[in-house]
């Protein structure tokens, strides 16, 4: 079965000062029909630049160097803003970070909740409202025909992100992108904002790219999950793997920063050092070499992405796997 989606070779570049830079490196994945790909790394990584390409929304100074974007046997690259327009809300729909931002404060809700509906499914006024009170139910908002005549900037954040999924869902989309879709919500609305997208998904049969910092939601969420380092996937795999035999140092320290139920309260948080570079499309070796505790010369070289299994991939030289170091890997 081909994946729903196919990136190949994906290089997106943003103009600055006149100064082009490159901000992914050749990025591949796939997302299969059902599938929840999750998505992390620290801020600066390309997570949501790489999200919004797919979508066609990079702003005017971005642009996609190369590569292929193929939705549905699509190349969403090839086509026009029409007829992306045409798939956009209706097979592919995007939760995005800043709930508030993408919520227009001068509409009510019900006027951009039924927009979506009235383009793509054709209903009239009064079809479109009643469809529209009944999505922002279905995804459990209480009073919602009260809900439908307000403004954004009257509702709280967890119902603003509601709304949005309901936005998302309206057309019964093929691929949701959920960016960050819990920030700045306390810890139980998060659970109650990701069960009702995981009931949604399992209802529509919706694939879902999951991006987060949240390493605990890729656990509880994922089938299988994606790291992204200064624009490059360093390591990818089945989540259970990743959780158990994560390879990639980057990883391993994402991983170490994570509260854990089992350890000592007195024990302080692993903190990866240093941060994310900047110009990284300039740095010839690995990117994360200046902050990994495994530095050798061989770093300062290219790294290829290797195939550890038919899941396990990983961009890096020398790994620890299992308490044995694995030199020379090969596909």
């Amino acid at each position: 079965m081909k994946p729903l989606l196919q990136v190949e070779n994906l290089e997106i570049a943003f103009v600055r000062n006149k100064v082009k830079t490159i901000y992914t490196d050749k990025l591949n994945f796939t997302v299969n029909q059902g599938e929840i790909v999750g998505v992390v790394g620290e801020s600066g990584c390309g997570k949501s630049i790489t999200a919004l390409s797919i979508m066609g929304l990079l702003s005017n100074n971005g642009s996609v160097e190369s590569g292929k974007i193929l939705f549905d046997d699509k190349d969403l690259l090839a086509l026009s803003e029409k007829e992306l327009d045409q798939i956009r809300g209706k097979e592919l729909a995007m939760i995005f970070q800043n709930v508030m931002a993408s919520l227009n404060p001068v509409f009510t809700i019900g006027n951009q909740l039924t927009e979506t509906i009235k383009i793509h499914l054709g209903y009239d006024k009064k079809e479109s409202k009643t469809y529209a009170i009944s999505l922002l139910e279905k995804v459990g908002l209480s009073e919602p025909e009260s809900i439908y005549r307000k403004f954004p900037h009257m509702l709280s954040g967890g119902m603003r992100q509601r709304v949005m999924i309901a936005m998302a869902i309206a057309c019964h989309p093929k691929l949701i992108i959920a960016d960050e879709p819990t920030t700045a919500l306390d810890v139980t609305i998060q659970m109650q904002i990701m069960k009702l997208l995981m009931d949604l998904r399992k209802e529509y049969g919706m694939s879902i790219i999951l991006i987060t910092h949240d390493i605990g939601l890729i656990a509880e969420l994922a089938d299988r999950v994606m790291v992204m380092y200064a624009g490059q996937i360093v390591e990818e795999s089945l989540v259970d793997t990743l959780f158990k035999e994560a390879m990639h140092p980057y990883t391993r320290a994402l991983l170490k920063s994570i509260p854990r139920i089992d350890s000592d309260k007195e024990q302080k948080l692993y903190s990866i050092p240093g941060t994310v570079p900047e110009n990284y499309q300039d740095i010839e070796g690995c990117r994360f070499a200046d902050r990994c505790p495994y530095t050798v010369g061989r770093c300062l070289e290219k790294q290829e992405y290797r195939k550890i299994d038919s899941n396990h991939f990983i961009r890096c030289h020398m790994t620890s796997f299992k308490g044995k170091e694995v030199n020379n890997v090969t596909e």
